[in-house]
């Protein structure tokens, strides 16, 4: 599916604040109007770099319930595609045109909302200052830390490294909004809040850009 480039307002600029939804480049079209619900089509959330991970459930589960917060209309690819008979372990044939354009007219969808992660491995890492380390909780990695009175180790994880969205005019090919975060970005915050995730700080740069 080819995208037509157009003209963008810049909505947020990274300041290097890390306050919630500020970190996030959310750039917004002037063709994107507020208070328009727009019946989106929301697609898996594909995921490069994390072994046997294909697409991201979870994250894409927060992404709908986003495009309900800001007022739109969310419609689930999954369910769209069983409805339309189409089945596969991962859904990535979903993406193709065939079966975009099927989904689009099925649904009568105005527009699909689609992204990426990219993890990248952090090997293990050791050491004798335990505060050289970042914890970071389960649902952000799997890291492991081992401490002992010689210092310290922790096991090799899958981090986040960038996560990008988009929403497109599922007619016009015209691109509405976008929302980036690259590593700079993500481990800049985490650095200063392990609790809070990359796909939350999209979540909440959309909330604020789109309502």
């Amino acid at each position: 599916m080819k995208y037509i480039a157009t003209a963008l307002l810049t909505a947020i600029i990274f300041t290097g604040c890390y306050s919630k939804g500020n970190v996030a480049r959310v750039t917004v079209s002037p063709s994107y109007h507020k208070g328009a619900p727009l019946r989106v089509l929301v697609m898996p959330l594909s995921v490069e770099g994390y072994p046997d991970m294909v697409i991201n459930d979870s994250y894409t589960e927060q992404l709908s319930g986003t495009m309900i917060q800001v007022g739109n209309i969310p419609l689930d690819a999954h369910a769209a595609s069983r409805k339309a008979g189409m089945s596969g372990p991962d859904f990535t044939n979903i993406y193709s045109s065939d079966i975009l354009t099927k989904l689009v007219y099925q649904e009568s969808a105005d527009a699909l909302l689609e992204g990426s992660i990219s993890y990248t491995y952090i090997p293990p890492v050791s050491g004798t200052n335990p505060a050289q380390v970042i914890h970071r909780d389960s649902a952000r990695t799997s890291i492991t830390t081992y401490t002992s009175a010689s210092g310290y180790s922790t096991g090799g994880y899958y981090g986040e490294k960038s996560m990008s969205l988009r929403l497109v005019d599922a007619h016009s090919s015209m691109v509405l909004v976008t929302a980036y975060l690259n590593d700079a970005d993500i481990q800049g915050y985490f650095n200063s809040s392990s609790s809070y995730h990359p796909i939350d700080e999209l979540v909440e740069a959309l909330k604020k850009n789109l309502k």
